[in-house]
């Protein structure tokens, strides 16, 4: 794969698609049940922050932190179904310091294993060029061997 290819002029910062229907389930859910639509929205802040900033723009890291942000709202969630939606249960998963604190801290761990995944996938990219480089180069020195042509003046001082 070319260098090209992942060059940000080629690869523009392509906002979310948002269909007629989508409008519909927000406003369906705001109406029939504000208070868990109040703490999903709350929640899914990170996640938001996560897209609004991620350089790269690629899917898959959204989708890894919104996996960390989802488990992260399990309890209130689960606690907020026990309670039946209550406005008050819903309140309190907002308010509660601690939940709110696991949410940023789970966007926050998302965000470094995105962040460690891509460092450690350009260093074995780059081992694998250097590795593909070395091959290239040992092979076009058999072939000027095999046929008797002589090294060239720039080969001699990038092989040193």
């Amino acid at each position: 794969m070319s260098l090209r290819f992942w060059s940000k002029k080629l690869r523009p910062r392509v906002a979310p698609r948002l269909e007629w229907w989508h409008g519909i389930v927000v406003g369906v859910l705001a109406a029939c049940l504000p208070g868990p639509a109040l703490v999903l929205a709350i929640y899914m802040v990170p996640l938001a922050l996560i897209y609004a900033t991620d350089p790269l723009n690629e899917p898959y890291r959204v989708v890894c932190a919104a996996f960390f942000i989802i488990a992260a709202f399990a309890s209130p969630a689960h606690t907020i179904w026990l309670k039946d939606a209550d406005w008050d249960a819903c309140l309190a998963a907002i308010t509660n310091r601690h939940l709110l604190l696991l949410d940023w801290c789970a966007a926050g761990l998302a965000w470094i294993i995105m962040e460690i995944s891509m460092m450690v996938w350009r260093l074995m990219r780059a081992q694998q060029y250097r590795l593909n480089r070395k091959a290239l180069q040992k092979r076009a020195a058999d072939l000027r061997e095999e046929w008797g042509f002589a090294v060239p003046e720039n080969d001699k001082t990038s092989s040193a």
